[in-house]
């Protein structure tokens, strides 16, 4: 649902799109926080888990022209912030050999979670936490490197 939100916002502001994004999904998005703020997402994959619905929200923030200080803007930076605490708690509570079953593709392996979380940090949120993350996630990819 997140990726398809992303294509139907990139379509929107390429003008190929009349409807607003906004219209269209402000219930499929409730859905997402739902599904994100009642941690019911277990996977840590671009395609089909936590950084996955992060971009979505991501891309909602940054192209949608919302003011900074909008109930809007600020409930998608939640969202983010949301999906950064749950990777963090995945991580710390996953099994190394479930770890270690994720390859190193964009989009159902460590390099999308990598990605997402160098998204987030430009945006400044979390600084710590992610720094955090991002070690730990490098560390695992040269596992996985040196054991292939």
């Amino acid at each position: 649902m997140a990726g398809i939100g992303s294509v139907i916002n990139y379509l929107y502001q390429k003008g190929l799109l009349e409807e607003s994004p906004f219209e269209l999904f402000s219930e499929p998005e409730d859905t997402l926080i739902k599904v994100l703020f009642g941690v019911r997402c277990h996977e840590i994959t671009l395609s089909e888990g936590l950084p996955g619905i992060g971009i979505y929200f991501l891309f909602r923030l940054r192209e949608t022209g919302l003011r900074g200080d909008s109930f809007q803007a600020m409930r998608y930076r939640e969202a983010i912030i949301a999906t950064i605490d749950q990777l963090n708690d995945f991580l710390k509570r996953m099994p190394r050999e479930k770890l270690a079953q994720y390859d190193l593709s964009i989009c159902h392996g460590w390099s999308g979670v990598y990605l997402y979380l160098l998204q987030v940090e430009r945006l400044g949120y979390v600084k710590e936490k992610i720094t955090k993350l991002v070690h730990r996630i490098q560390m695992m990819i040269g596992k996985l490197t040196f054991t292939s």
